[in-house]
């Protein structure tokens, strides 16, 4: 993941605060109207930050546990989770009877589960991952039609 951030360093410093702040509102702007449009329910702030925390350690580990999955949520300091680790395994129940992700049992060892994402969390994120790349394009369109400003990527 280092490499992804390391590569990407250029771009993020070219964005102004202001044009950082503008692809953020387009992206939130598109993501709630798009995912209301293609039908899925409302998650509410919890899910939504789980779902999303799992996506994060999806990145770094093919194989998820449960058990570690939980704690890396817990304990990361940029979490909007304050919750406790049985509260969070309480909302990983839900998020799993609601079809966003399945558990699996580990191929090494019988009693570990492992977190998988589903169909839904997969389109979930792509509609997402669309409606970003949409905003830096606009935003990256709005700088190339004023010519004193600087341009993005």
């Amino acid at each position: 993941m280092d490499e992804f951030f390391t590569s990407h360093e250029v771009m993020l410093k070219a964005l102004t605060p202001k044009s950082a702040a503008r692809v953020y509102q387009t992206f939130a702007a598109l993501s709630a109207h798009s995912l209301q449009a293609q039908g899925f329910p409302p998650l509410g702030l919890s899910a939504t930050a789980m779902l999303e925390a799992l996506a994060v350690l999806w990145t770094q580990h093919e194989r998820l546990p449960v058990l570690f999955a939980l704690r890396q949520v817990h304990e990361s300091p940029h979490s909007p989770l304050d919750l406790s680790l049985n509260a969070l395994g309480r909302l990983l129940h839900r998020l799993r009877q609601e079809g966003w992700l399945v558990l699996e049992p580990s191929d090494t060892d019988g009693r570990t589960k492992l977190v998988r994402p589903t169909g839904q969390s997969h389109r979930y994120f792509a509609i997402l991952g669309q409606c970003m790349a949409i905003a830096i394009h606009k935003e990256k369109s709005r700088h190339r039609s004023a010519p004193n400003l600087v341009r993005i990527g």
